[in-house]
């Protein structure tokens, strides 16, 4: 969790300006986590089933290829949905704050009719492609703004979790510490 912790960090308050290098660390991070997280899981998994026995051994990989898929899907889908929501959520605020008399919106349509002048004579087709460009320019900055969003989703996701391992570890070991008083005591 730490090292997801470190990855978002890393990640967080990102600009359209970010290209795909910039994400080669926390990336790198993120898959070294899940490598450190998934081997253990999987060996532990493993020997529980052979110590129960062979036939467990079957039921253990399809149950956790299972989780596996359907832990994927679901988080995909749900990092995706909540991506979409605030990317609507945050056109809508920089729509609402694009005001047609503002100087550098007028000056920024000025500048995209002039470019599709190049291609069209025609005054409304020139004015309806610089509309065009600046929706796109909205449309990515509320992108970014999103994506900053699950970056920190993701942060907060991790730091509950490793808050609730480390109580986790910390009850079982005080529970094996007062067990062997109690076996010790007797």
């Amino acid at each position: 969790m730490v090292l997801v912790l470190i990855a978002c960090a890393l990640d967080y308050h990102l600009t359209s300006d970010v290209r795909p290098e910039n994400f080669y660390r926390s990336q790198f991070i993120v898959g070294f986590a899940s490598g450190m997280f998934i081997g253990p899981l999987l060996l532990t998994g493993i020997i529980n089933a052979l110590q129960k026995g062979p036939s467990h051994m079957v039921t253990f990989v399809v149950l956790f290829s299972a989780t596996q898929s359907f832990g994927g899907l679901i988080g995909n889908s749900f990092f995706s949905t909540y991506q979409q929501l605030r990317t609507q959520n945050y056109r809508a605020e920089i729509v609402s704050e694009l005001s047609p008399t503002d100087p550098l919106v007028v000056q920024r349509l000025t500048a995209y009719q002039q470019a599709a002048n190049k291609y069209t004579l025609d005054a409304s087709l020139e004015q309806n492609q610089a509309y065009r460009n600046l929706n796109q320019i909205v449309t990515r900055e509320a992108q970014v703004r999103a994506y900053n969003d699950v970056i920190a989703l993701n942060g907060i996701f991790a730091i509950l979790l490793l808050i609730w391992s480390s109580f986790n570890i910390a009850w079982t070991r005080y529970q094996l510490k007062k067990q062997q008083q109690v076996l010790n005591s007797s």
